[in-house]
């Protein structure tokens, strides 16, 4: 991250992209707080100040959230600066759950638009289906109709 190495969690999101990472961590950001300060250190990592976020201080905290896109989805990392030290499970084990959900809470929402874009366009192919199925059976009428009619004529 741009503050060095520190402690940090990550979730891997199979078949995401950064963008829609971003969008969504900012979006549970602003859950979290009404208003809050999202700066864009770099590309990949944007920072929000002093927020609270239940679980992991009773005191407003930084947050660096780390987007790393890669070839089969993207690895979403927060970094969670408690001003005494960066979050973690042997530092302070009793806040590492909060750590956890909030990064299970983006992994699970970005799932869950994932899903519902791939039900979308999964009922878009039905729809198309269905009318392909309609106008088969009218043709099918139309040759049955046919093929009566020339069996007439042969009679």
């Amino acid at each position: 991250m741009s503050q060095g190495e520190n402690n940090g969690y990550s979730i891997f999101i199979k078949d995401a992209q950064r963008k829609e990472g971003d969008k969504i961590a900012k979006e549970i950001l602003k859950e979290v707080t009404k208003k809050p300060e999202i700066e864009k250190v770099n590309k990949n990592e944007f920072k929000v100040n002093d927020i609270k976020i239940d679980g992991v201080s009773d005191q407003p905290v930084d947050v660096y959230i780390l987007l790393d896109e890669q070839k089969d989805g993207i690895l979403v990392t927060g970094f969670f600066d408690l001003g005494t030290g960066y979050l973690s499970s042997s530092n302070y084990p009793e806040n590492s759950f909060g750590g956890v959900n909030f990064m299970k809470k983006i992994g699970l929402r970005t799932e869950k638009i994932r899903l519902a874009i791939l039900v979308e366009e999964g009922n878009d192919v039905m729809k198309n289906m269905i009318r392909e199925q309609e106008t088969l059976i009218s043709e099918q009428a139309k040759l049955d109709a046919l093929i009566a009619d020339c069996e007439a004529k042969i009679e």
